[in-house]
């Protein structure tokens, strides 16, 4: 079980293609032990036989009248197993991620002192974020695919 507790936006649609959607992407929050952690954006950037996302988080503190430099912000592109690789948090659907936390650039994120924190947060959101499924390991695709027979 994990440490933390995933909180979907409920207002959010499920996470889908701009292609198909035109409004891409969905929003949530991470707590532990009751208290804000982190934000979190997802972003689809994957393909219906190719499905990939890009995950931001923005984790720190969120209580009182804190500031940007109380938080960093973080993001990974995510495949189904799911597999995360770092990436530079620029979110094209969710650029607010560039302000509410101090950037994470990826090549420095291997030597950052909460570098697995960070990776543990993104695995339970997509491990708890029912929106989420195909890039969990066993879930099918939402979408129907071609088999020749």
């Amino acid at each position: 079980m994990s440490r933390f507790t995933v909180k979907p936006n409920e207002d959010d649609v499920v996470v889908s293609c701009s292609c198909c959607a035109g409004m891409p992407g969905v929003r949530g929050f991470v707590y532990e032990n009751d208290e804000a952690l982190a934000v979190y954006f997802a972003e689809p950037s994957g393909m219906i036989n190719f499905p990939m996302l890009r995950l931001g988080l923005v984790v720190g503190n969120w209580a009182g009248e804190t500031l940007q430099s109380d938080r960093e912000s973080v993001a990974f592109s995510v495949r189904p197993g799911p597999q995360l690789e770092p990436i530079d948090p620029y979110l094209p659907t969710f650029p607010e991620i560039n302000f509410l936390g101090e950037i994470v650039l990826k090549d420095a994120l291997a030597a950052h002192p909460k570098a697995e924190t960070f990776r543990a947060i993104a695995q339970a959101v997509i491990a708890d974020d029912p929106r989420l499924g195909e890039m969990r390991n066993g879930d099918k695709p939402r979408h129907r695919t071609f088999q020749a027979s």
